[in-house]
């Protein structure tokens, strides 16, 4: 099964947070394959300290790559624009990260779960979040 992290769930593994380091590391034990996309990196590393590239090129080099395509393009701009007319404001690299894990079948790791209400999504359970 593929879990697609969130960027808050990396953040708080690379600042050693809620055991989220550990968490990661445990998941490929289980049979779970750890994935991210290039939203996701871009929103990590737009935050990261210079001397934190290490550690965060550390934890994600091992992270399968789920590309974006045109057909994510358009699926993101279609879940954005269905929000939208429904009154809902949703972020455009939210809507990419939800268009991933959806095309890709992949479970979402986020503490952010109220970002993402597209009921076709599926979030995998993190350690204290109810």
């Amino acid at each position: 099964m593929r879990l697609l992290a969130d960027t808050n769930v990396l953040i708080d593994a690379l600042r050693k947070r809620q055991g989220r380091g550990e968490f990661l590391e445990a998941l490929p034990l289980h049979g779970l394959t750890l994935c991210t996309c290039a939203i996701v990196l871009t929103e990590l590393y737009t935050g990261l300290m210079p001397a934190d590239r290490p550690k965060a090129d550390g934890m994600t080099q091992d992270f399968v790559f789920l590309s974006t395509n045109a057909e994510l393009g358009r699926l993101a701009g279609a879940l954005r624009r269905r929000y939208r007319d429904q009154g809902v404001a949703l972020s455009t690299p939210d809507c990419l990260i939800a268009a991933t894990a959806i095309h890709y079948e992949a479970m979402l790791l986020t503490d952010n779960q109220k970002d993402f209400p597209m009921p076709e999504l599926r979030f995998y359970p993190l350690p204290g979040i109810a």
